[in-house]
């Protein structure tokens, strides 16, 4: 995902990368560290994925 920062006042603007194969995509559409070290403070919210699956596709997801 590419961060930048707009040209209005704490507006960030997120670019999301699209990963996309014969099953489906995968898409990550934020990710905390990473807006935080562009922001320069701590955030209550972790990671958002987007994802989407053709049919008999599974997908696993793991927390560490």
């Amino acid at each position: 995902m590419k961060l930048s920062r707009a040209n209005i006042p704490d507006l960030v603007i997120c670019e999301p990368k699209k990963i996309k194969d014969e099953r489906g995509f995968f898409c990550e559409t934020f990710r905390k560290n990473s807006l935080e070290n562009l922001i320069g403070y701590s955030l209550n919210f972790c990671q958002e994925n987007l994802s989407e699956s053709e049919y008999g596709v599974y997908r696993f997801a793991f927390s560490n």
